[in-house]
């Protein structure tokens, strides 16, 4: 008597873009644009052929990858399930490991890629949403910082401006120092210019 095996359900197109997206992006980071389509497909464990039954080309690929880096949603769901019972030095310390993550995310990926342009992602007609002190992610973080209002000098609002433009600041290349700045070293800096004295 045989038994017979089932076979693996093929992948569907959006599964197999997924899976393309996953083995493209540590390439991008290491290799920017030089990478190819065999090294893509290979890191997948599919055939390069494979690839164009999802994608147009590399670029398209390319331009997917970036479309999700800049994309915030990620990031404002990871600030919105901050524990809210947290003390102020753990909420600032969380949201500033966030916000590294996100803007070192950024940072390295563009700065390998260089200047292009990438207008065909999935996202790219979304905003630019980390540089305006209304945005959606500064909001999130100013009702975090609201319980902890009679403890800081500055206005919740303004705190949480403060916090993404100096996290964005490090991470920039451009403002680079001999020795890079923790996580903890921004904490502590944030909280000295935001803490009342004593309290």
């Amino acid at each position: 008597m045989t038994t017979k095996t089932s076979r693996a359900r093929p992948m569907s197109v959006q599964d197999r873009r997924e899976s393309i997206l996953g083995a493209a992006l540590p390439l991008l980071r290491e290799r920017g644009a030089d990478v190819t389509t065999r090294e893509i497909a290979d890191a997948a464990g599919i055939a390069e052929g494979t690839i164009f039954r999802a994608f147009t080309d590399k670029q398209e690929i390319i331009d997917t990858v970036v479309a999700r880096a800049i994309d915030p949603e990620p990031t404002y769901e990871k600030l919105r399930k901050i524990d809210p019972d947290l003390s102020l030095e753990e909420t600032i310390a969380s949201m500033v490991s966030i916000l590294r993550e996100r803007f070192a995310g950024i940072v390295g990926l563009m700065s390998i890629l260089g200047g292009r342009e990438h207008p065909h992602g999935e996202h790219a007609h979304g905003k630019h949403p980390h540089d305006h002190p209304e945005s959606a992610g500064a909001i999130i973080m100013a009702s975090f910082l609201e319980r902890h209002r009679d403890r800081m000098r500055l206005e919740p609002a303004s705190a949480a401006h403060v916090m993404r433009v100096l996290v964005f600041g490090v991470s920039m290349p451009l403002f680079g120092t001999d020795s890079e700045l923790t996580t903890d070293d921004i904490v502590d800096f944030v909280l000295r210019g935001i803490v009342k004295e004593g309290a």
